[in-house]
């Protein structure tokens, strides 16, 4: 028998411990697994999911990117002359991480650039790559950046005004980023603006540039130019008139007015172009962060006001349009009061009865009253919207108010005859003007219009903006009845201070109460002028708006306060575009000076006989051939040719137009009836044919202009 070793159990306590060995090596396979198993998961969304991006951050990390601003389209007058314009300026800019941190370079850069030290300093020690100091710095001032280490110089442009304040108002500004803020800047800032750039380049791990790696990944794109309806020149005789009439130093000059604000619109009816347009205050487009809201707002479109008198030609002219009255049809004016339900109407003047011209022409309250109430509510409102009231004009100017217009079942009982003398109305500059323009037009209402064509970097047209009729408003028999009374205002009536010798002018004064606390005031007042002339062949439509005139509220009047502006404005204008006189035996008419005029060219002023007598001689063209007359100066202004002057066959030779401007080349070879190719902008400095060389009818030239800025 064979004896078997006895079976030995484990202890309790050994089992225990085995227990739990095989517990942790369960649970730290387990761990180990899930921990896998994360890790795993994790690698795959970062390679699979966040690849690109993490991908796309770490290159980021290493790259410097600079968004480089495209230099903005000039803005030009209507003869080629710089109105806006890009510069070169220095940007000066911190890497932080590569920069002299030492008090001597933040002393240095504050001190030249005049900003804060503490702000420099923050800068420099700031723990991003890249950061602005300055942008747009005198190149003299931007030097000291090329003596601090860290410290550097990026080229880009600046807007800058070559003519500072003219025609602010309507150019506007661009802000640091050369995007237009306001005016023409703004409302053509697509146009302007052009497509911005980008300067890259590489940095090292501590985030310092490796200036060996810089690149442009893409050059800017330059921006288009425009060009505008506006006359430098006749911008300029509107504002120094303004600037008389706004001052309010002492002086001895009657005509400077002293004024709350004060407008002036030039337009050509015939076309909607704005000649000139500007407000008073008014403010430095190249510094415009120092004016204030009031001296930068464009009151010719966001103003509105009641116009008082002015507005009464809209009741006449739909009257004569319905054919309910004639010319000397008589209208009985109350003798100066007329009680209505509640309200009674005054006139300045007592009359008994008028004809219907001369309720215009004498500016009834109460005759135009009774001429609105035979139009009726629906068909006045309908004229009065008819020529643009209550809605925008159309203008290329951003911030155009529509003024205020209520439909007729607002009205109250009241409003109609109200309505027919401009109040219970508000209105703007540019709709008034428009208005009147369209009845100097024969009854056609034009849009107003400030840019005429977009041109590129060289001058060269892109685009033409044709004018535009907006609607028919009244016949042209209409219009020229209108006219004829309007004459008599100027002529006759309360506007006799806006006549201009040897010119018949159409216009209407205006006189409008301001609401002050809720009624009509009697001190404050907004004084307007708006016409036409000549008055039978329009060339200019001028507006006058002076808001609150100083003085005896007896003296300001629209015919007494805004009449004389209208003419000194109207008489500078007419002279420099050599506009005729109506009624005189003329064939020709030119300015003074040897300039050329619409239908001929000045050769030399001189004297005859010994005498006081200037003549000067004059070349017309038939077919091929130029042929030369003597004419005289009458007042020493005009050129006068009277019918039956002889005449030579002459032969002409090229002028030297080398130096001139795109105004001045075209008012010296205009009479030629060359064929003119303008190349490029600014001032001539290469013609074709030469100077001198003989020249006939339909003679191709070739004018190329270089900018002198």
């Amino acid at each position: 028998m064979i004896n078997q070793a006895p079976t030995i159990k484990p202890s309790e306590q050994e089992v225990v411990v085995e227990r739990r060995i095989r517990n942790r090596s369960t649970i730290t396979f387990l761990l180990f697994v899930v921990t896998f198993f994360v890790l795993l998961t994790r690698l795959a969304v970062v390679q699979l999911v966040q690849g690109g991006r993490l991908q796309e951050k770490q290159e980021n990390q290493g790259r410097l990117n600079v968004k480089l601003w495209p230099w903005r389209g000039t803005i030009y007058d209507t003869n080629g002359k710089e109105l806006a314009i890009s510069v070169s300026a220095d940007s000066i800019y911190v890497r932080p991480s590569e920069a002299d941190k030492s008090d001597e370079a933040y002393f240095k850069l504050a001190e030249a650039l005049n900003e804060d030290l503490l702000k420099i300093k923050k800068k420099f020690t700031s723990d991003k790559p890249f950061l602005w100091i300055k942008r747009k710095v005198e190149k003299r001032k931007a030097e000291v950046a090329k003596t601090i280490p860290g410290v550097g110089i990026i080229e880009e442009s600046k807007r800058f005004y070559p003519a500072g304040m003219l025609g602010s108002h309507l150019i506007g500004f661009s802000g640091m980023d050369n995007y237009g803020l306001e005016g023409i800047e703004l409302a053509f800032d697509s146009y302007l603006r052009g497509v911005p750039g980008y300067l890259k380049s590489k940095t090292d791990a501590r985030g310092r540039e490796v200036a060996s790696l810089r690149y442009t990944d893409k050059a800017p794109d330059e921006g288009r130019g425009l060009m505008l309806t506006i006359d430098e020149v006749i911008q300029r005789i509107v504002e120094r008139e303004l600037d008389r009439a706004y001052s309010t130093e002492p002086t001895d000059d009657s005509y400077r007015i002293g004024v709350k604000g004060v407008t002036a619109i030039v337009m050509k009816p015939s076309t909607g172009e704005v000649l000139a347009l500007a407000n008073r205050p008014t403010f430095d487009p190249g510094n415009f962060g120092l004016s204030s809201f009031d001296e930068k707002r464009n009151r010719a479109i966001t103003d509105i006001f009641e116009p008082g008198s002015c507005f009464k030609i809209i009741a006449a002219a739909a009257a004569l349009e319905e054919k309910l009255f004639r010319p000397e049809d008589k209208i009985f004016c109350e003798n100066g009061s007329f009680r209505l339900p509640g309200h009674t109407i005054h006139d300045v003047h007592a009359n008994g009865s008028l004809s219907f011209r001369n309720v215009i022409v004498k500016s009834s309250n109460i005759g135009i009253s009774k001429i609105a109430a035979q139009l009726g509510e629906e068909r006045f409102y309908r004229y009065i919207r008819r020529f643009g009231f209550g809605e925008k004009t159309g203008c290329d100017l951003p911030g155009e108010t529509a003024g205020l217009l209520r439909h007729p079942r607002r009205w109250s009982k009241l409003s109609i005859s109200m309505l027919s003398f401009g109040q219970e109305i508000g209105v703007n500059s540019m709709q008034l003007i428009s208005a009147f323009s369209a009845i100097a037009n024969g009854g056609a209402l034009m849009q107003p219009m400030v840019v005429k064509s977009l041109v590129d970097g060289d001058g060269n047209i892109l685009e033409s903006f044709k004018p535009r009729q907006r609607r028919r408003v009244i016949s042209k028999e209409s219009a020229r009845a209108l006219t004829e009374i309007l004459i008599g205002v100027v002529e006759e009536g309360t506007g006799r201070k806006a006549g201009i010798p040897g010119y018949k002018v159409a216009g209407k004064t205006g006189t409008a109460q301001k609401i002050d606390n809720g009624t009509y005031s009697h001190t404050k007042f907004v004084s307007s002028f708006v016409g036409y002339v000549p008055a039978h062949e329009p060339e200019l439509a001028i507006l006058v708006v002076v808001d609150e005139p100083s003085g005896n509220p007896s003296e300001c009047y629209g015919g007494r306060v805004a009449g004389p502006v209208f003419r000194k404005i109207a008489v500078q204008v007419l002279k420099y575009l050599a506009i005729p006189p109506e009624g005189s035996e003329t064939r020709f008419v030119a300015n003074r000076s040897p300039q050329l005029n619409r239908r001929g060219a000045v050769f030399g002023v001189g004297h005859s006989g010994g005498g006081s007598r200037s003549y000067a001689k004059m070349i017309e063209v038939e077919g091929n051939t130029y042929y030369e007359t003597e004419a005289e100066f009458v007042n020493n202004s005009y050129l006068v040719i009277k019918e039956g002057s002889d005449v030579r066959k002459v032969k002409i030779h090229m002028p030297d137009v080398r130096g001139m401007t795109m105004r001045e080349i075209v008012r010296t070879l205009s009479p030629y009836r060359l064929k003119i190719e303008f190349v490029g902008s600014g001032i001539a400095v290469k013609q074709a044919p030469r100077p001198g060389k003989q020249i006939r009818p339909g003679t191709e030239c070739t004018i190329t202009f270089r900018n002198q800025h």
